[in-house]
């Protein structure tokens, strides 16, 4: 009785071992950065929130120094993820755009989506396996 009394207790502990198993990872590559402003990332796992630009599963800013920039987010359940970025290159925090709304700062989207405006969920998405690590390359524009 005793042993199943203390299993019942120590499962609630087994389960994010067993999540961490069947998890997958995403590394992401970014060569043509440029060394001065921080890189802003976003990274999402529904085409809804990425349209709205509402509740990342990540949201981040990482210094841009190194070339090449790579990180790498782990723990993430199989599914699609989209990752969009931009090199706030004057640190104010956001995108700056000149008149007509074209980006004057470095910028880019998974699957280097988005040649001519923004990329849809479906153009950046990238396909994360559990147990695997997808790796991607993102060219700034």
């Amino acid at each position: 009785m005793k042993h199943y009394v203390l299993l019942a207790l120590m499962s609630p502990l087994l389960i994010p071992i067993a999540n961490t198993c069947h998890a997958g990872t995403l590394d992401v590559t970014i060569d043509n950065n440029q060394p001065t402003g921080p890189m802003m990332v976003e990274v999402y796992d529904n085409q809804s929130n990425y349209q709205d630009g509402k509740d990342p599963i990540a949201r981040f800013k990482m210094p841009a120094k190194d070339k090449p920039l790579q990180f790498e987010m782990s723990d993430l359940a199989s599914g699609d993820y989209a990752v969009r970025m931009f090199q706030d290159l004057n640190s104010n925090g956001q995108l700056d755009a000149n008149w007509l709304g074209i980006p004057n700062e470095p910028y880019g989207f998974s699957n280097n989506g988005g040649a001519y405006g923004p990329a849809s969920f479906d153009d950046a998405k990238v396909a994360v396996i559990e147990g695997e690590t997808t790796a991607i390359n993102i060219t700034l524009r």
